[in-house]
């Protein structure tokens, strides 16, 4: 995006065809210079279409150098019924320099009755500080293991998300949804549920809903610290 808002490097990642099929291999490096501001995100939901023999997979690595940010802030993947995902991302900080990830999907295409119908679902995060790893974070969700939607797994829901926010130039944001959160009833089965969880120099927020709208608009208003960083709000011409 050359016109991008506010002085930041603004980067819409896209893929011919409009998702992904078996086979399909996507590798993406970013390197966030001294002093920078970057958004990555997609021009819409990551649709990942049923494999009929191998799976498809994409992969990210960032490297954040000092006093840069860097906010992550994709679409969710969608996987269709027979449909072979696997993620991973990695990002690399520096001590002095600020990330804010957001990693989700949804249970499939409800409209056509597909309520994770998918054949698997891996997914691997992590963020280190100076090569030390701060988070580490996989998940996969396989018919193998038992039933995905079974009432000790993914249950009632409809959308998962990882949030996580890291770096010193956000640490005041990050104590502040941390009190957000402790402040908060305990949650129970309902539309949302969220919890956070600190870490070294951040926090982790994963937020469960009926709705994907829900569960987005929700990291939305966690997340509106952005905006003056940034000098736009990316979620304005979405959800």
């Amino acid at each position: 995006a050359p016109r991008s808002p506010g002085g930041s490097a603004w980067i819409v990642a896209g893929t011919y065809g409009g998702g992904l099929v078996g086979g399909d291999s996507i590798r993406l490096n970013l390197n966030a210079g001294p002093g920078t501001r970057c958004v990555l995100s997609t021009q819409a939901s990551t649709k990942v279409y049923r494999a009929t023999e191998a799976g498809c997979r994409q992969e990210l690595n960032a490297t954040v150098e000092a006093g840069a940010i860097v906010i992550y802030a994709p679409d969710p993947v969608v996987c269709f019924k027979d449909a072979d995902f696997t993620q991973r991302q990695r990002f690399l900080l520096v001590s002095d320099a600020s990330l804010v990830f957001v990693d989700w999907m949804t249970s499939g295409r409800w409209a056509c009755g597909e309520w994770w119908a998918f054949t698997r679902y891996r997914s691997r995060n992590e963020i280190f500080v100076d090569d030390r790893c701060v988070f580490r974070d996989t998940l996969v969700l396989d018919p193998a293991d038992g039933a995905i939607d079974g009432p000790m797994r993914m249950g009632w829901i409809n959308c998962f998300a990882t949030v996580a926010i890291v770096g010193g130039l956000l640490e005041e944001n990050i104590q502040q949804i941390l009190r957000f959160v402790t402040d908060q009833p305990a949650p129970i089965r309902g539309s949302l549920v969220f919890s956070a969880s600190a870490i070294e120099n951040g926090l982790v927020l994963r937020v469960a809903g009926l709705a994907c709208e829900t569960v987005g608009a929700w990291i939305r208003q966690r997340l509106g610290f952005i905006v003056p960083l940034i000098g736009h709000d990316p979620w304005v011409r979405k959800w």
